[in-house]
This record gives structure tokens, sequence and C-alpha cells, in this order.
């Protein structure tokens, strides 16, 4: 077996058993054994492309073709990081992973080809299927898998339950949330009856679990991109879109607006107990962006270091409460920010975060001219609606990192590292490097 063939499978090993595998260890069973398949599976790419290089095997490279601005914006950034940890010391295991998850969106899209990427997300989509189905059985109050710690809690807060196959609701609802912009782009394309009630009915499966989580990080991402993409086709109809895609518009307005008025209404009944819980919630993750603020101050260039956040939350947090008492004193540490952002500041400083944050805005403009661009030089079916979801699932799980923590959680990194792999394999569709093999 090639090289090439050997990555392809452990790249697909990884989409499906990261965000399913469960080990019934410790306290929190799966970050580290997930983080391990992350770094296993990376290092699993490093030493096929060794062996490519050695045995001069054609199509065993990790090519950057066509990804010069990417490739130079990331290697600066991780670059970046290693200079932090070599200067303030820290975590090793995040100079890697920063690395890794560059390693592993380069295999990606050296893996997958525009004539396969629907393969491979057929594949991915299972998982979300999977976890999809447990949410809700947890909800339910089935789940033949775990056991609730403080059931009388859990019996009245159901929500709390719904993780799927995920750490908490926090990892599970933007990990399905990535999945209905493919949803939602491939019901707008559709014209066949059948594909359309297939899609619709995927589509209500996504959002009834992800409603079950009550996570509003991931639901606000999950608007702010739904909505995006609905000023899309209102913006940019079809030439051949016909009665049925303008029906399809109409009912996509009439049901953004009716979710805007339940959520509204929803948010209005909240019980005393619940609107505490959130007020709690919001306390504590302002007292850890104000920590962060904190940590970036005290090292603006250089940020203090990889994992500098966890090993120093708690004396900043001290620090944080003279300007302002928290509403309870929490009863846990914090292992990371919920904004990946402003940790990247506090932890890699100014040299590590401005490539990064400049990366985010050349696929922010670059993804918007492909949609463009496409209108042009149309796609093949199911290519069109594919690029549309694949860039939506990126920029959920990215406006997640702004409320919480996904690129510090292995599925949810994957995740995304997944969608931006496929949206720049179709935005280069005739890139020479860019073979693949047929799944």
């Amino acid at each position: 077996m090639t090289a090439s063939r050997l990555r392809e499978w452990l790249l697909k090993g990884l989409l499906l058993l990261i965000p399913i595998a469960y080990v019934p260890w410790a306290d929190e069973p799966y970050r580290l054994f997930r983080e391990e398949l992350f770094q296993l599976a990376g290092a699993g790419v490093l030493l096929l492309w060794l062996y490519s290089r050695i045995t001069g095997e054609k199509g065993g490279y990790l090519s950057a073709h066509g990804l010069k601005t990417d490739f130079s914006l990331f290697t600066c950034g991780a670059g970046a990081m290693l200079l932090s940890f070599a200067l303030n010391g820290g975590s090793p295991s995040a100079v890697i992973n920063t690395a890794l998850g560059g390693v592993l969106f380069l295999a990606f899209y050296n893996a997958i080809a525009p004539d396969t990427a629907f393969g491979w997300t057929k594949l991915f989509i299972f998982t979300a299927v999977f976890n999809g189905l447990l949410g809700i059985a947890q909800y339910t109050g089935y789940d033949p898998f775990f056991q609730s710690l403080d059931p009388v809690f859990h019996n009245v807060h159901r929500h709390y339950l719904v993780a799927g196959f995920m750490d908490s609701p926090n990892m599970l609802a933007p990990f399905l949330a990535s999945f209905v912009p493919l949803a939602y782009a491939f019901f707008m394309h559709e014209t066949a009856r059948g594909k359309n009630i297939a899609w619709t009915l995927r589509s209500v499966f996504l959002m009834t679990a992800i409603a079950f989580a009550q996570n509003l990080g991931a639901l606000l991402a999950l608007g702010a991109v739904l909505g995006a993409m609905l000023l899309y086709f209102t913006l940019r109809r079809p030439p051949d879109g016909g009665k049925t895609f303008t029906f399809k518009l109409a009912a996509s307005w009439t049901m953004a607006l009716l979710v805007i008025a339940v959520a509204a209404t929803g948010y209005a009944r909240q019980d005393d107990a619940i609107r505490l819980m959130k007020r709690y919630s919001m306390d504590e993750r302002r007292m850890q962006n104000e920590a962060c603020v904190m940590m970036f101050q005290g090292a603006p260039l250089v940020g203090k270091g990889p994992g500098f956040f966890y090993a120093h939350f708690e004396e900043y947090r001290r620090a944080v409460w003279f300007n302002g008492p928290p509403l309870r004193l929490p009863d846990r540490p914090a292992h990371q920010a919920h904004n990946d952002y402003l940790q990247l500041l506090a932890e890699g400083g100014l040299l590590a975060a401005i490539p990064f944050f400049l990366l985010l805005l050349f696929w922010m403009r670059r993804h918007g001219a492909a949609l463009v661009r496409r209108e042009r030089i149309p796609l093949p079916y199911p290519n069109a609606p594919l690029l549309l979801g694949a860039i939506g699932g990126f920029w959920v799980i990215a406006l997640n990192g702004a409320g919480s923590f996904p690129f510090h959680i292995a599925p949810l990194a994957v995740t995304a590292i997944f969608w931006a792999a496929v949206a720049a394999v179709l935005m280069q569709p005739n890139s020479p490097d860019n073979k693949g093999t047929a799944s």
C-alpha cells in the first residue's frame, strides 16, 4: 500500500474516531485520549511524508500548491508560538498541536480531490448523526454510556446531559452546528423533491439536538452564518431558480423570523433559576477574558507562553476580583479561556496572534470571492452546495471561538481543519498537486 493511500486511511480513521471514541477514564474521559488521537494522526502523516521523501514515491508529499499566503501566515504564527515557548517555557504540547494542525490541514488538502470531496463529507456526516442521536436520547433520559453524577440536578436541567460523545453540551452543539450550513446549502440547491425532503429532515434533526443542548455560543455562531447564507441566496438568486427556489427562499425567511420570535419568547419566559445560572456562567467568562487581557498587557509582544493561562489563571483571577467581585466563587479551575482569540493574545502575544488573525481575514475575503466567482464559473453538482456548506461549517467553529475554546478541543479543531481543507480544495479544483484517490 502506498504512503498516500495510508495517509488517506489515517485521515478517514481520524474523522470517524475523534468525534465518537469513548474511553471511560478519569474525570474527563475524552479530552486526553482524543488529543492523543490528534497527535498520533499528525505524527503518522509526518512519518508517511518522510517515507515518501526517502523512497521518492509520487503523491506522498505534503504540497502547499496554491496556498502560499495561507502557508506563510500559518508558519509565522506557529513560529511565534515556538518563540514564546523558548522565551517563557510552558506547555510543549500546545506548540506541537499548533504545528500538527497545519500538518493535518495540508494532509486533508492533498488527500481530498474535487471529485472525492463529497464522499469524505458523507463519511464525516455519519459521526454527526451518531452524536445527534445520542444527544436526543440523553435529553429524554436514556443514556446507555454515561451516568449522571448529579441526577437530581440533571432531571431538572436536562440540557446539561445533552453532550453526545463529547465532553459537554458546549462541545456537542458547535460540532453539530457546523453541519447545518451544509444541509441548508444542499436544500437550497436541490431540485428533486425526495432529496429536498431528505435535506430538510437532516436540518431539523441537527437543529433539534442543538436546541436541546442550549449552547448560546453555538446558536449565535450558527445564526450569524445562516443569516449570511440567507442574504447570499437572496442577493444572488440563480437565473434558473424558478418557483421552487422562490418558495424555499420565502420559507427560509419565514423560518428565520419564526426562530427569532421563539427564541425571544423563550428567553423572556426563562425562570429565575435558569437566569441566575446564565449570569453565573457569563460572569465566569468575564473573569477569564479579563485575566487574558491582564496576561497580554504583561507581555504584549511575545505573550506569556503556551499553556500559561491554565497554569496561572487562578492567581490572575484573584487580581480580577479586586476590580469586580464574582457573583459566586467558582467551584473549579478553568482549563482554557472561553475565548480562543484572547487566549492566543495572552499566550503568544502580537507576534503569534497577528498572523493568525490575518489568516482568518484572508480566508474571509477569499471565501467571499470564491462564492461570487462560482456564479461565473459554475461548479458541478454536488460541489457547488458543498463549497458553501464547507465555508459555513468552518466559520461556525471560528465564530464559536470568540465565546468558547473549540481550537483547544481536538474534535472541534479537526472539524474546523476539515471544513477549511474541503473549501480550499473546491476553490482550486484544477490544482495539479491535488489529485487524491477515489473514496
